[in-house]
């Protein structure tokens, strides 16, 4: 079962994710069940102030700062050689993990040990004490092979540039400008695959090699623990993916709620199943397949989620048979009024975007609710229209509500699931705390997050409570 890995790099350490410095290809190279993909961009709505990309500080377990001395490869601490973090998890976010956060409260990268078949795994070395040429240049390469479970080597061995160019400041993490991931598919034989990982400064001639176990199984959804708790399992879902549960936990997490509120109260779980889904495009045919048989009750909520996922779309994706695809037909045109990708506009989107955010833990959700910050100016609306109403001097009063006052709404309700939030989950105050330091935002909306992050949170490590937007 996924365990999670610790930081063995020593105290706070400035690292940077640089861009365009590395050879990034145009689509997926498939080398047998390892493929190396270029890093995905992040696609940031028009409407939202794009975020720089500063350094940013490591997590650490030790609290005392290296010294001046003790940073890059001239020093003394470089003689010691390479050191590598070598990172197999099937966490979708961890680059945001990475280079968004600035406290040491970020929760550790679950390393992965078993996966299914299809599922994506994700090869993250993290480098430090490397050496520079003349130029001012790290060269760093990562070898990978990989061994099926007869010992036999699968494909070719990978070979690929983790970075190959100038170095901005000493002591940096250098953060792969390649992704590599593991996956297998449908002709591959279950059991033990060894990843056998080299990974050599080309500068300094050294190396540093990692041997790494994936047990792949073919999936059978498990009974759900006795003491399964659906709230909890959503709100810390992205400090420890388990999407093996994600189709059992369904039915839980929508029957949990109160009668009243199972219809009002769906954004968040479709948001989060939807996020749950692209990550973990492996579980589609399984909950397809699982619609075929289900039930009346249980058909119905698979039938809400899978069409909210594949809204849009014009042709069945892999995965989604005729039948299927046609059964879902007036899921997949209805209205949901749920997308984020557009102008936020109802409260259902906001919901929708807390739930993607639970589901990996992701910054791109949060950017989008800091977008709704701009709607400062509209504060008052609600309170000079309810004045209008009550006076009846105006003969002429709108019966809709005015578009500032609903935009003063989804601001009032973005800052207050924000600030508590931010109480209740350490990820989610780091995240601001980037935003606040870095992010290219007007003053007033800064202002908006300091009185967000004023508020009183708990250390870290400290016990995670059901989030506000609980499905």
């Amino acid at each position: 079962m996924p365990h999670q890995a610790h930081w063995f790099f020593a105290a706070p350490v400035v690292f940077l994710l640089l861009v365009g410095c590395a050879h990034r290809p145009d689509r997926a190279l498939k080398v047998s069940p390892v493929a190396e993909l270029p890093s995905e961009v992040a696609v940031i709505p028009t409407q939202v102030p794009a975020p720089v990309f500063p350094p940013a500080l490591s997590t650490s377990l030790a609290p005392t700062p290296l010294g001046p001395t003790e940073l890059g490869p001239a020093s003394a601490k470089a003689a010691e050689g390479m050191e590598v973090r070598f990172v197999v998890t099937t966490q979708s976010a961890y680059a945001d993990l990475f280079s968004r956060t600035l406290d040491n409260i970020v929760p550790d990268y679950v390393e992965t040990k078993e996966v299914y078949r299809g599922q994506r795994v994700s090869i993250v070395p993290l480098i430090r004490n490397y050496r520079l040429n003349a130029d001012g240049c790290a060269d760093v390469v990562l070898e990978l092979e990989t061994r099926r479970p007869d010992g036999t080597l699968e494909g070719e061995v990978l070979k690929v540039s983790l970075w190959e160019g100038p170095v901005v400041g000493l002591g940096l993490i250098l953060y792969p400008k390649t992704n590599v991931n593991f996956w297998t598919e449908a002709n591959d034989a279950p059991g033990p695959y060894t990843l056998i990982a080299r990974v050599t400064d080309q500068v300094a001639k050294e190396s540093r090699e990692f041997t790494h176990t994936l047990v792949m199984r073919d999936y059978t959804p498990p009974p759900l623990p006795a003491d399964f708790s659906p709230a909890l399992w959503y709100s810390t879902y992205y400090t420890n993916p388990t999407p093996e549960l994600a189709l059992p936990a369904l039915t839980a997490l929508y029957w949990s709620q109160p009668a009243d509120r199972r219809q009002a109260n769906m954004a968040p779980m479709l948001g989060f199943y939807d996020q749950v889904l692209l990550d973990n495009p492996w579980l589609l045919p399984i909950f397809s397949e699982r619609l075929a048989k289900a039930d009346t009750d249980e058909a119905y909520v698979l039938s809400l989620v899978l069409g909210f996922h594949l809204r849009g779309i014009q042709n069945a994706p892999g995965g989604i048979d005729e039948a299927t695809w046609t059964r879902l037909a007036e899921f997949r045109a209805h209205d949901w009024e749920l997308d984020a990708e557009t102008v936020i506009s109802e409260s259902g989107q906001l919901d929708a975007l807390w739930g993607r955010f639970f589901a990996n833990g992701g910054y791109g959700p949060i950017r989008s609710l800091l977008g709704l910050l701009a709607n400062y100016s509209d504060l008052g609306a609600g309170e000079r229209w309810r004045q209008v109403r009550a006076g009846g001097t105006n003969p002429v009063i709108p019966t809709d509500i005015p578009p500032e006052v609903r935009r003063e709404q989804l601001l009032r309700s973005t800052v207050w699931a924000l600030r508590n939030n931010s109480r209740q989950h350490p990820l989610l105050q780091a995240y601001l705390n980037w935003t606040l330091r870095f992010g290219r935002m007007p003053l007033a909306q800064k202002m908006f997050l300091t009185r967000i992050l004023s508020v009183e949170t708990p250390a870290a490590g400290a016990t995670v409570a059901a989030p506000v937007a609980t499905p």
